[in-house]
């Protein structure tokens, strides 16, 4: 987070400079490259912190689909009723 707040205070003093000194194509190219790829790499961080939320929740349902599937092995099996013939 301090690294994206420095990157913009950076562009922002950019931006600042160019609008009072006129400096022209430098800064311009410099600032819409730095913004582009901030935007990137922030929607790549985003992106990637959904994914690894989404796996841990398979994750958790995995291991509780798992203590399930135990509990039913180990239950005793229900013993089945023999119909009685009539007579």
């Amino acid at each position: 987070m301090l690294i994206w707040c420095i990157t913009l205070f950076v562009i922002g003093t950019f931006a600042l400079l160019d609008a009072v000194f006129n400096y022209g194509d430098i800064f311009r190219l410099l600032i819409s490259f730095s913004v582009m790829a901030l935007s990137i790499w922030i929607y790549a961080k985003n992106r990637t912190l959904v994914n690894l939320k989404n796996m841990e929740k398979l994750k958790t349902q995995n291991t509780e689909h798992k203590s399930q599937t135990i509990q039913i092995d180990q239950s005793p099996a229900p013993k089945e009723k023999v119909p009685e013939k009539v007579s």
